[in-house]
C-alpha cells in the first residue's frame, strides 16, 4: 500500500509538472517529500516495536496506517491547491 500510494501521488506531481504554468520549486518539493515519505514509512513497516506482544504489534500498525494516511492526503491536497492556482494563470 505504501509503496502503490507513493507513486499514484508521485505520478499526480509529474503530470502536474507538464502544466506550463506550475511552480516548478513546489513541485520539487513535494516530489522529495513522498520519496522521503515512502522511505520513511517502509523503514517503519520492517521495524515494528514490541514484537513480542500481539497487541502492542496492532497499535504499532494501526498508529502508522493513521500516519501514513495523513501525510499522503496532506500531500495530495497540497497538489490539488498547486493544480488549481497552475489553472489560474
Amino acid at each position: 500500500m505504501i509503496e502503490y500510494l507513493s507513486g499514484e501521488l508521485m505520478i499526480e506531481a509529474l503530470l502536474c509538472s507538464l502544466q506550463p504554468e506550475a511552480d516548478k520549486d513546489k513541485l520539487g518539493e513535494i516530489m522529495n517529500r513522498i520519496v522521503e515519505m515512502n522511505d520513511e514509512y517502509r523503514r517503519r513497516v520492517q521495524n515494528p516495536s514490541g514484537t513480542a506482544d500481539k497487541r502492542l504489534v496492532k497499535r504499532y500498525y494501526r498508529k502508522l496506517d493513521e500516519d501514513f494516511s495523513s501525510d499522503a492526503n496532506r500531500v495530495y491536497e497540497e497538489l490539488v491547491l498547486l493544480n488549481k492556482e497552475g489553472a489560474k494563470n
